[in-house]
């Protein structure tokens, strides 16, 4: 049976990184030296506030990393700041960041497995 650990409040931080900006390596760099050694990534295709508009007047969709990482909330807005940095989010086509309040997570313990203590930082498969 499936037993379920409550742990401390996170937040989860999604960065939505355009590819042609190359910054997604950067940013994994950035959260390593943070401590912060697990994360999920996925692209997507989209459009982000501020794209340029194609001939007709429609936003040009663009290849993006979805980048999110679940952090405790005591260190969320230092490692949002960190991402925010190394991403150029506030330039130009820089891409978007977004950080949300988790109000539950539970720590999972699967069968023939321990569960000592919450890691240090908790992360989503990645």
């Amino acid at each position: 049976m499936t037993r379920f650990r409550p742990v401390a409040p996170y937040r989860l931080i999604t960065a939505m990184l355009p590819k042609s900006r190359g910054v997604t390596h950067a940013v994994r760099d950035a959260l390593i030296d943070a401590g912060i050694n697990e994360w999920a990534t996925c692209s997507a295709r989209g459009a982000l506030p501020g794209t340029p508009l194609d001939r007709r007047g429609i936003p040009r969709w663009d290849e993006m990393d979805v980048l999110e990482v679940l952090v405790p909330a005591d260190r969320a807005d230092a490692v949002f700041e960190t991402v925010y940095q190394r991403a150029g989010i506030g330039e130009s086509g820089g891409g978007m960041l977004l950080m949300r309040a988790i109000r539950m997570a539970r720590q999972v313990q699967l069968p023939g497995t321990s569960v000592s203590q919450p890691p240090a930082t908790a992360s989503t498969a990645g």
